[in-house]
């Protein structure tokens, strides 16, 4: 069985403050990359124990100056492929794996009560048939596979709906504030309770389907309107209000997903135009980890998506 491992960093079981999460602030390297690796490391071996073949292990928590992951700790049994050749590799095979493992993951930007809740990039919602998705949707599409298992922040378990109803899910840690978390186990309980769960969910595999979408759905996205109007008429996008665009598509490797792909990039405008002064760049990041932002299409229920 081939099993594709994804690894964010915010539901990283031991990391408890945002400045775990980038390069430019120490905390990264003191604390954030050896806890995303402990993750990862217990997550190969239960996958492996629970019957997994080949493991090929993706980081996907976006812009950071290096790996997140410190690959010379990864078992034997393991492969590591970037972000941007994954996803080449899968708009071009589409069908690569027997089954997608997500690792570290969170909640939906305007999430209340979870920790670096966001979707995909910065001040960026994004929703299908009008109802707001997670990054374990987004993957799960681009995975191609059945999603076997998630790990991630308590807040996430709610949100897995639609094609992820009944996805195994294990939470690690919950929030104290936006910027603030507690582990839920000590990190040898971490450990123990990942590598478990991940072997139960290989061994289980067969149980999960492949992921797939109605034959025509309703991308939207919603942005601040400067950075939206950056957007405007990209991979079919249009303006349905200042800041948020849509477009009706039938496919999601040749529509939707350039159209995401593209929305994220342009939602790290700010982080682009701070990163030329390390200084600025913590003060954007402080900020904007501190923020609550508000949801968006609330009570629009629980939809196939």
């Amino acid at each position: 069985m081939r099993v594709l491992l994804c690894v964010d960093l915010e539901g990283i079981a031991q990391i408890r403050s945002y400045r775990e999460l980038w390069g430019v602030f120490p905390e990264y390297e003191d604390t954030g990359r050896p806890a995303a690796t402990a993750d990862t490391v217990a997550a190969i071996r239960g996958l492996r124990a629970g019957g997994a073949t080949e493991i090929t292990v993706c980081e996907v928590h976006g812009p950071v100056p290096d790996r997140i992951i410190d690959v010379d700790e990864l078992p034997g049994e393991a492969t590591t492929i970037a972000e941007d050749e994954l996803l080449r590799q899968l708009a071009r095979t589409r069908v690569a794996y027997d089954g997608v493992f997500l690792l570290g993951f969170h909640a939906r930007a305007g999430t209340p009560n979870a920790f670096m809740s966001h979707t995909g990039g910065l001040n960026l919602h994004i929703a299908v048939d009008g109802h707001p998705i997670t990054e374990s949707h987004i993957w799960a599409w681009r995975g191609g596979a059945p999603v076997i298992g998630i790990t991630g922040d308590a807040a996430l378990e709610n949100q897995l709906d639609g094609m992820l109803e009944g996805t195994p899910f294990l939470g690690v840690k919950r929030a104290l504030s936006r910027a603030e978390a507690e582990p839920l186990y000590t990190p040898e309980q971490s450990s123990a309770a990942i590598r478990a769960f991940a072997a139960w969910c290989a061994e289980h595999a067969r149980d999960r389907e492949r992921p797939r979408h109605p034959d025509r759905l309703l991308l939207s996205i919603n942005l601040p309107p400067p950075i939206a109007d950056l957007l405007d008429g990209q991979h079919g996008l249009r303006r349905t209000s200042p800041s948020v665009l849509a477009c009706s598509v039938t496919d999601w490797w040749y529509e939707a997903d350039p159209a995401v792909r593209a929305a994220q990039e342009i939602s790290f405008t700010p982080w682009s135009d701070a990163a030329r002064d390390p200084a600025r760049l913590q003060h954007y990041l402080t900020g904007w980890s501190s923020e609550s932002e508000a949801d968006w299409i609330a009570g629009s229920g629980r939809r196939t998506v």
